[in-house]
């Protein structure tokens, strides 16, 4: 009977310790990447980016998350118009959202986008530059925005997210895939809302504060590697809702005994039950059961020693 129950409390323990949920989760978490074949589009005066020089546009759109320096189609190269003096003092000329030069500006530039079909969004995730031995590499963009909007028209566009000293604060996640390349990344959630077009407004191409400065050349550059956009998780489609035209209209009124019931409306729980639990929910639950059963056992050793 003790060797019963020694063998038990082994097991438990060791299921325990496998059932442990990973620390770092997918961003996208499941749901579908709508950015994925998004083309260049821009304003009046861009052919969709405004940069001195781009190489690799079309490759943060065709679905690759992992950075590889040694191959040039796996990322996308920018070049600030603004010299390295002006970066270093903050003298550029600096764009607004709308890709304008304003006094208000805050981007040494952007590179916009159109969806190939517009689509309700909620949240986002930007892979920036390789990482080897847990240290980024040069060319990581140290601040970037994202800003929508359904239209891509002026006006219309709204940031959703933005952060600053990325590389030189650590500010950033790492991606690692299954041959083990590492690339760092940021993401971010917002409410939903119906998105034809983005646009990646770089505000700081590169850290100046780094341990070994970089040259005039390199402080102008950046890189990025994939752009994902997610179709928001809760959003039910207008077309499950009952249309305004089914009602009947006002000059041929069917009188009021001919209306269609109220038990026609489509049931509540036609919706996808939020409580349904996905792996990630039902892993903590499973690994505090055996944990608690493994001390069980280890209980009831002991009484019976």
């Amino acid at each position: 009977m003790k060797k019963l129950f020694s063998l038990a409390l082994v097991l438990c323990f060791l299921l325990s310790l496998a059932m442990v949920p990973a620390a770092a989760a997918d961003p996208a978490e499941g749901r579908t990447n709508v950015a994925l074949g998004a083309v260049l589009a821009g304003g009046k005066e861009s052919g969709g980016y405004w940069f001195l020089g781009v190489n690799g546009s079309n490759n943060i759109t065709e679905g690759g998350r992992s950075h590889d320096h040694n191959t040039a189609s796996t990322f996308l190269n920018l070049k600030a118009r603004a010299t390295a003096e002006e970066i270093r003092e903050d003298l550029a000329f600096l764009y607004n959202v709308e890709g304008q030069y304003a006094d208000d500006g805050k981007y040494y530039g952007i590179m916009g986008y159109q969806l190939l079909e517009a689509a309700t969004v909620d949240s986002f995730a930007i892979y920036l530059d390789e990482v080897i031995d847990g240290v980024p590499c040069i060319h990581m963009l140290d601040g970037v925005d994202i800003a929508v909007s359904e239209t891509g028209e002026d006006g219309t566009w709204k940031v959703v997210g933005s952060f600053t000293n990325i590389q030189c604060e650590k500010k950033y996640q790492v991606y690692t895939d299954e041959e083990g390349n590492s690339t760092a990344y940021v993401s971010g959630s917002f409410e939903p809302m119906k998105v034809g077009y983005f646009r990646i407004c770089v505000s700081m191409p590169s850290c100046l504060h780094l341990a070994e400065p970089l040259d005039d050349e390199n402080v102008r550059w950046c890189r990025l590697t994939e752009v994902e956009l997610y179709a928001a998780k809760d959003a039910a489609p207008a077309t499950t809702a009952a249309p305004a035209t089914t009602a009947a209209p006002a000059t041929t009124a069917a009188p009021a005994t001919t209306a269609a019931p109220a038990t026609t409306a489509a049931p509540a729980t036609t919706a996808a039950p939020a409580q349904t639990p996905s792996t990630a929910d039902i892993m903590p639950i499973a690994c505090i059961a055996l944990m608690l059963a493994a001390a069980a056992c280890f209980m009831l050793r002991r009484k019976f020693n």
